[in-house]
């Protein structure tokens, strides 16, 4: 299947309202077939682009950040300031056993502290081996680079790019295009959407 004919590419995005397009999977029968032969028109896209000694340049650079749910006010925060908590093991963990407590009961809860949000420059960063918290989520958000570009930048890496947004949100730009679950998005309000759809929104 060639992705880039546009007949094609009709059939799989279509829209449904103003700034809203659905990617229509029904025809997919392998997911698997389908991310493969995408993920190669990728590369020989990047091939072709270095071939033709083009550079990148800023208006090339996007930001991409995924999340479990869009922020109500469509804005980053920090875990910090979201009040968010992890698990961390006992440091005793290992001699635990010796006073007949079950593995991980005395396990820790503690506050994030971090006043930074993270992002990846042109593509979904990877999991990590124990986890799969980056691409098992329901939005994702893209958005051009030079929106963002302020003192508050304070890392540019591929997979780890950094705002620091400390005690001040940093708003997802009019120009993000937000991919979202079809269900999330039809839990979200009218008000929401409104205010969704001064941005491309694909479900």
């Amino acid at each position: 299947m060639n992705y880039s004919s546009r007949e094609q590419t009709e059939e799989i995005v279509k829209q449904v309202s103003d700034n809203v397009y659905e990617i229509n999977m029904d025809h997919i029968t392998s997911l698997y077939t389908f991310y493969d032969k995408l993920r190669k028109a990728f590369i020989r896209d990047k091939e072709d682009f270095i071939a033709s000694g083009n550079r990148l340049g800023l208006n090339s650079l996007f930001l991409v950040h995924s999340m479990s749910s869009l922020p109500n006010d469509l804005a980053y925060r920090s875990f910090e300031r979201n009040g968010e908590f992890t698990k961390i093991k006992n440091p005793l963990h290992a001699i635990l056993p010796l006073f007949k407590y079950k593995d991980g009961c005395l396990d820790y809860v503690c506050p994030i502290s971090r006043n930074t949000t993270h992002f990846s420059v042109n593509g979904l960063v990877s999991n990590m081996w124990y986890t799969s918290a980056f691409t098992d989520r329901s939005v994702v958000a893209i958005e051009p680079l030079r929106d963002h570009i302020s003192d508050r930048l304070v890392n540019l890496n591929p997979i780890d790019t950094l705002i620091d947004v400390g005690n001040n949100d940093e708003p997802i730009s009019d120009n993000a295009i937000i991919i979202i679950s079809k269900d999330k998005y039809e839990q979200l309000s009218d008000e929401m959407k409104k205010e969704l759809s001064k941005r491309r929104i694909y479900l």
